[in-house]
């Protein structure tokens, strides 16, 4: 996981970026490539410049495709883009002439009393999807009564005038915490995914294992888990089966998807999704992988966070994320990256947009330059897939 998870724990990692971001908000035009292309990004890329310091994790809005929902960090010097430790949800309109998001309105700042009770202190990551004509919003959220980072969810019609999440409709449906009280480690819930799959929907989320007892906020390991959920006839919606929010790393609710490869040392410690797409019979997915050492995109680990693109037939089961198909290693620019997602032009082509870094230890030259990057996928995608 690579945002900040809490106060304590997790703002200095997120904030860790404000200075490299911040120079790239006022990038005067696109940097776009046009070279033949060897691997995926080598040709075919945009640089596009975030609307706001560390502002690069975007949810694309179904069926409205300029739409988008990000995070904005809530200034507490309006001299400085990057001060401040809270964030909130906006809604964008993208200039796909100009690759810039403009901002149309806000549509959860903190603080706010949830459902729950909760005092929501600050919430970003968003995903969004259509699920029986209702748009689902989940977001990463902390905040008074919510432990660490845990998983928040809301409605949200981005088609109604001056339309927000309503906090009064938003609770808790992940909990940053152990399943066991008794462990000796915490878990937190964060960079959350919303999936349809043959008329189901699912939720899933990065599990980010962490030490709980002196030397306290080490993290150990990072872990990608999922579960399916239903909508109850009161309107809310929860994890199947369960009664309120389930802990991140529940054994019996929810399935670990992806896992840390313990036989490869490049792979051992961090499997982190970013996206998930279907096309109706397969599912997509964007994580970012690293062994020893790698728990953040800017740990100097090679091959630390370095791009994974995957195929899978079913969204649920143990390490269901890993039996399909792959986009090979060497197809893929080798940077450490985060938040990288799919998202479709108007047009029907597939992009990636996520954080780039440049970084000393990447193992080649097959890199995209440092900064938020969209790359344009072939078509079909599934032409780079190899089978397992």
């Amino acid at each position: 996981m690579s945002v900040c998870l809490t106060r304590r724990i997790f703002a200095p990692l997120l904030l860790g970026l404000s200075t490299a971001l911040a120079q790239n908000v006022d990038v005067p035009s696109p940097i776009v490539s046009s070279h033949l292309e060897s691997f995926v990004g080598e040709s075919d890329f945009t640089i596009v410049a975030p609307p706001g310091c560390n502002s690069v994790a975007f949810a694309q809005i179904p069926d409205l495709l300029d739409l988008f929902i990000g995070r904005e960090l809530i200034n507490t010097d309006p001299g400085n883009l990057c001060s401040g430790m809270y964030w909130k949800l906006v809604l964008y309109r993208l200039d796909w002439n100009t690759w810039r998001f403009r901002p149309i309105r806000t549509i959860l700042a903190p603080r706010v009393r949830l459902a729950d009770g909760a005092l929501l202190y600050s919430s970003y990551d968003p995903a969004i999807t259509l699920f029986r004509d209702r748009y689902w919003v989940a977001f990463e959220c902390n905040g008074e009564r919510i432990p660490h980072a845990s998983i928040c969810i809301g409605s949200f019609d981005p088609r109604s005038p001056g339309g927000e999440i309503d906090p009064a409709q938003s609770y808790v449906i992940v909990s940053g915490e152990s399943y066991d009280r008794r462990d000796v480690y915490t878990y937190g819930a964060g960079v959350p995914k919303l999936l349809v799959f043959h008329d189901r929907l699912y939720l899933y989320w990065t599990a980010l294992k962490v030490w709980r007892a002196p030397p306290a906020d080490r993290w150990l390991e990072i872990t990608a888990r999922g579960a399916e959920l239903e909508v109850r006839s009161d309107g809310h919606i929860w994890v199947k089966g369960a009664r309120g929010p389930i802990a991140a790393n529940d054994p019996i609710s929810s399935d670990e998807v992806l896992a840390p490869d313990k036989t490869d040392r490049r792979s051992n410690q961090t499997a982190d999704v970013f996206s998930l797409i279907s096309d109706g019979e397969t599912i997509y997915g964007i994580a970012g992988l690293g062994g020893d050492g790698c728990l953040r995109p800017l740990d100097k680990i090679e091959g630390c966070y370095r791009l994974k693109i995957f195929s899978a037939v079913n969204p649920l089961g143990p390490r269901a994320f890993d039996k399909g198909g792959e986009i090979p290693e060497r197809l893929l620019p080798t940077n450490p990256q985060e938040y990288t997602r799919f998202f479709r032009k108007p047009d029907g082509s597939l992009f990636l947009l996520g954080r780039f870094l440049n970084s000393e230890t990447s193992a080649s030259n097959r890199t995209v330059p440092d900064g938020l990057v969209m790359i344009r996928l072939p078509k079909p995608p599934a032409a780079l897939f190899s089978e397992k």
